[in-house]
């Protein structure tokens, strides 16, 4: 009778190797398209009103985004099973969020609206987990640990203190409820990403989402002063719909596509670290010690997102008989 034994050659462990994807690069571009967009915006809204702006902005993108869509050589059709998934996605990340986050700035501190949209890759982390569709991994997790701790000193100190009291209360829900709006449109768009392109996707969800907004900004679309808009209004506008609705929104569902959930919801902190800087830069405002300790720790939680887990060498195996 043979006796028969195996060689195994213990594993190795590969250092942790720093990964830099054009899917990084456009988050990054992503990153400082809507931090810049928080001046723009801010401007534009001395001259048009919140739900006219949104509704404005959309139906440009929308249009923009289908012109882009047909010269690409793509249509808008998609599959029976997905319709359904699709138009949530579309009401739950376009409407639902914007409705949430235009109200709910509006009734709340600028301070407290930042910080809690920078929770959204909290909740992109807990529910990946929850789902099993991602495996957070230790450098993962220090890093939205890291990038949520600094975009808390930024709001947080960089103003003095947050406001927490009954009056802002109704705000902060609503602003809390457009970062979970958020999160799902992450976590929903992921299986359709692997039967879609991100622009056909970004393009369908956006075109179903004009016509609903339109409705919520009827009233102020009807009663907005258009002759009295100027120039610069009207580039805040158009910078809004290109730039901060089509090119980005295509960001970032090529980066959920290429990179994953968690990852690309990590660069949303990026955004209030940039929007911080162009102010300083463009508007004057001064930048304070906080404010910058909170920029490098933000960095430094995203840098971590970027390492890759360490992954066993197994040597060849040799069978003895």
């Amino acid at each position: 009778m043979s006796l028969a034994s195996e060689r195994h050659t213990a594993p190795v462990q590969r250092k942790a190797q720093f990964s830099v994807t054009w899917a990084d690069l456009g988050m990054l571009f992503t990153a400082f398209i809507w931090g810049a967009n928080f001046t723009v915006v801010k401007q534009a809204l001395t001259e048009v009103s919140p739900l006219a702006f949104v509704a404005l902005r959309f139906l440009i993108a929308a249009l923009c985004l289908l012109a882009i869509l047909l010269l690409s050589g793509e249509n808008l059709r998609v599959a029976r099973e997905d319709v359904a998934a699709i138009i949530l996605l579309s009401l739950i990340g376009h409407v639902g969020y914007q409705a949430l986050f235009i109200t709910g700035i509006a009734l709340t501190t600028a301070s407290n609206s930042s910080l809690l949209l920078s929770t959204t890759p909290l909740f992109v982390a807990l529910l990946s987990i929850a789902l099993r569709t991602e495996r957070i991994t230790p450098a993962i997790g220090a890093g939205i640990f890291l990038s949520f701790a600094g975009i808390a000193l930024i709001v947080g100190m960089g103003s003095g203190a947050l406001s927490a009291n009954i009056d802002t209360l109704p705000g902060n829900l609503l602003t809390l409820g457009a970062a979970i709006c958020w999160t799902l449109n992450t976590l929903i768009s992921k299986p359709l990403l692997n039967r879609y392109s991100p622009l056909k996707l970004t393009t369908v969800t956006i075109m179903l989402a004009t016509p609903c907004l339109f409705v919520l900004g009827s009233v102020d679309l009807l009663h907005q002063q258009w002759a009295g808009v100027s120039a610069h209004g009207w580039l805040g506008v158009i910078f809004s719909a290109l730039f901060a609705n089509g090119v980005a929104y295509v960001l970032w569902n090529l980066s959920v596509q290429k990179t994953g959930s968690t990852r690309t919801a990590v660069f949303s902190n990026l955004v209030p670290v940039i929007a911080i800087t162009v102010s300083w830069l463009y508007l004057g405002e001064t930048l304070g010690v906080w404010q910058a300790l909170g920029a490098i720790v933000t960095l430094t939680g995203v840098t971590l997102t970027r390492f890759r887990p360490r992954r066993p060498i197994t040597g060849p195996q040799t069978q003895v008989i």
